[in-house]
């Protein structure tokens, strides 16, 4: 694979890089997603718990 992106033309090159960030990008916003989902699970209190307390 490194032997294809060193001989590869200019177009093979440029989509790869594209690929490659692209993927990198959704990756991480979908790690972001996980993770405010955790956190907004784990601190915050729903609804139906603050209204037993009353």
């Amino acid at each position: 694979m490194l032997d294809f992106l060193i001989n590869g033309t200019d177009i093979q090159k440029g989509l790869f890089v594209t690929l490659v960030g692209m993927i990198g990008v959704f990756s991480v916003l979908i790690l972001f997603y996980l993770i405010i989902k955790l956190f907004s699970g784990a601190f915050f209190n729903t609804g139906k718990q603050q209204d037993q307390g009353q």
